[in-house]
């Protein structure tokens, strides 16, 4: 029997209503490239910032990390809360929150008020990247939301590689601080289109309650969620990961630049190569994890580990890498690593009630979210005291952290206790 005799409603509404739900997903998928396009630019303004406030590469670590220790404040709390009240209202504000920081980054007259903004906006952005895959979980049936969600992942990377072509132009058109300025008014314009735009599907959640006209938001169960040890391991997988995302996002610009003598202006371009690359294999990795390895998911994400730590060494090993070299290792890492990134976003979708998908993504996220926090910061210093490629052996380490994860998966670890959760706030109340 057709979804739509089931539910007492026409084709034509259900076509409409399919209509809608692309509609709302292709806002989100821009407002997630706004958002890594925000988040990603200092990574280049961070080139002439260095000059002006006359910082060393352990200031500029910590500039890059202190964003992400505001960010670790917020993750899991949004989650929680993304299942109690739903997507909308979270997407809105955090999208306003890191427009306004990323106007606030241009007016920064000093290293501490710099410092400050980061760690500002990192509290802002936050609750971003929660709510938009709890909004897949509200808007999509169960067996879309894989694909939806790589999408949506690829569209983080897509976002990263328009940053460097986008920002660094406006730098050297307009300087850094009118640059931020700039960029910081397409995500107002987004969270407007947003706010008028995603009631309906808010009303009609497709999941419990679809075609009833209600919203069926059901609390979520904290304390089973962090008993699950499925999730944990994914949570273990994706900080090894995250943090080799993380160095290679705030630190290979400025390695091409100072290190392999690269123009700015050109190592924007070549900037854009990993993250689109990436990009592309993050939706090809959605679609095999719904095919071929479907069931083998676990290996799937310890073979983009492998591969990545394999690139690592490389790098780490030949003292006399070229830029071209250096560039491709750069590109393979990305594409390597894009395996597991799809992975750790996509089993909760796979394995875990939709119920706790906001809780469950705030922890793998919060998880990227301390790998960020430290990861900057630590290779900054690294490359103070020492060398990149010193740099590229000790992230081989978390590669390898990451892989053993993946390879510890076991799905019969997936369920979440809603009847002892239920049981224990009973007994609290």
């Amino acid at each position: 029997m057709s979804t739509s005799m089931q539910t007492g409603v026409g084709p034509i509404q259900t076509g409409r209503r399919e209509l809608h739900r692309y509609t709302l997903f292709s806002i989100l998928v821009i407002a997630w490239m706004t958002c890594m396009l925000d988040r990603s630019a200092i990574a280049y303004g961070i080139i002439p910032m260095q000059k002006e406030f006359h910082l060393d590469p352990a200031a500029v670590g910590l500039v890059f990390s202190v964003f992400f220790w505001g960010y670790v404040l917020v993750s899991v709390p949004a989650g929680w809360l993304c299942d109690k009240i739903g997507s909308k209202k979270i997407l809105v504000i955090a999208i306003v929150g890191f427009s306004v920081f990323t106007l606030g980054t241009g007016y920064a007259w000093s290293f501490a008020s710099l410092i400050a903004v980061r760690f500002l906006f990192g509290i802002a952005e936050g609750p971003f990247p929660t709510a938009g895959q709890k909004a897949i979980a509200e808007y999509f049936p169960a067996q879309e939301r894989v694909k939806a969600s790589a999408i949506i992942q690829a569209a983080t990377l897509f976002g990263n590689g328009a940053a460097p072509i986008i920002i660094v132009p406006l730098i050297v058109w307009i300087g850094w601080r009118a640059g931020f300025a700039a960029i910081s008014v397409v995500g107002i314009i987004i969270a407007i289109v947003m706010w008028f735009s995603f009631h309906e599907v808010n009303r009609n959640a497709v999941g419990r309650g679809e075609g009833t006209g209600k919203r069926d938001i059901v609390k979520a169960p904290f304390r089973a969620v962090c008993k699950n040890v499925f999730l944990w391991k994914v949570v273990v997988m994706f900080f090894g990961c995250a943090v080799i995302l993380w160095s290679f996002n705030s630190w290979m610009p400025m390695y091409f630049v100072k290190t392999r003598g690269v123009n700015i202006m050109k190592m924007s371009y070549m900037a854009f190569l990993p993250y689109g690359v990436s990009g592309l294999t993050t939706i090809a990795s959605g679609w095999l994890l719904q095919g071929w390895f479907r069931g083998r998911e676990k290996y799937f994400a310890a073979l983009g580990m492998f591969g990545s730590v394999a690139c690592l060494l490389y790098m780490y090993a030949d003292s006399g890498l070229t830029v071209r070299g250096a560039l491709i290792c750069w590109n393979l890492v990305y594409i390597f690593k894009s395996f597991t990134y799809a992975a750790a976003f996509t089993l909760p979708h796979m394995f875990l009630p939709k119920e706790v998908i906001g809780t469950s993504v705030g922890m793998i996220n919060t998880a990227s979210m301390i790998a960020g926090s430290i990861a900057p910061l630590m290779l900054g210093i690294i490359i103070k005291y020492s060398s990149y490629n010193v740099a590229f052996m000790v992230l081989s380490g978390f590669g390898v952290l990451s892989m053993l994860a993946a390879l510890s998966i076991n799905k019969k670890e997936t369920s979440v206790n809603f009847a002892s959760a239920a049981a224990a706030g009973a007994q609290r109340g």
